[in-house]
């Protein structure tokens, strides 16, 4: 069976990052149109600048739908985003990342091997 997220797997992420990668997802997909703050410094500001927004274009959920927004700290607590994709009762994070340098789908349970902490789910403020 095709799913909906199949379509932005392997995306290079030389051609976006987390945060823009998340728009063109909700663009695309969902008909949304979100921009993340973006600064010119440091990757550790940018990081900054979205935590800090974050409650000005979303309010934190435990009732997960497709297209929420997922936040997860990295090293050195630096924010990382993504879109929740669930699939047969189970929860997937879509998302971007350096290191892999592309978009996968990952299992919540096996973010950790990724570097990664969830710190929330976030639904979209219409």
């Amino acid at each position: 069976m095709r799913h909906w997220s199949n379509k932005y797997l392997a995306i290079p992420h030389n051609k976006m990052n987390c945060s823009k990668f998340v728009e063109h997802v909700l663009r695309d997909h969902f008909k949304k149109d979100y921009e993340f703050p973006q600064s010119q410094g440091s990757l550790f500001n940018q990081s900054q600048q979205i935590r800090d927004n974050l409650p000005k274009f979303c309010k934190r959920t435990q009732e997960y739908k497709d297209g929420d927004l997922v936040l997860m700290h990295g090293l050195r607590m630096m924010c990382h985003v993504g879109l929740y994709v669930g699939i047969r009762g189970t929860d997937y994070v879509l998302h971007c990342e350096s290191s892999m340098k592309t978009s996968a789908l990952h299992r919540f349970i096996d973010i950790s091997r990724y570097g990664y902490t969830i710190q929330g789910v976030y639904e979209w403020l219409e």
